[in-house]
């Protein structure tokens, strides 16, 4: 295959991938509007689903994979303990 197919479709991946990614998961609130409070075990699913999502989308892309969440909650159980 010549290099040029193999680029078109390199940059046809890259261009699908970025386009299905989500670009804002939530609307923007102001500061006034957050409640800060301490974790407790109850949030330790949520919390793990955020970090391996907030993760892979800052550190990986959309081909890439990074920790599972199995692995995000046994670092947050030993935290939140």
């Amino acid at each position: 295959m010549r290099t040029s197919v193999r680029l078109r479709r390199l940059v046809r991946r890259l261009v699908r991938g970025i386009r299905s990614a989500p670009s804002v998961l939530s609307p923007p609130v102001t500061i006034g509007d957050l409640v800060l409070r301490d974790a407790s075990i109850a949030d330790l699913r949520p919390l793990a689903e955020l970090h391996v999502r907030t993760f892979n989308e800052t550190h990986l892309g959309p081909f890439g994979t990074g920790p599972t969440v199995a692995t995000r909650e046994w670092q947050w159980r030993d935290k939140l303990s």
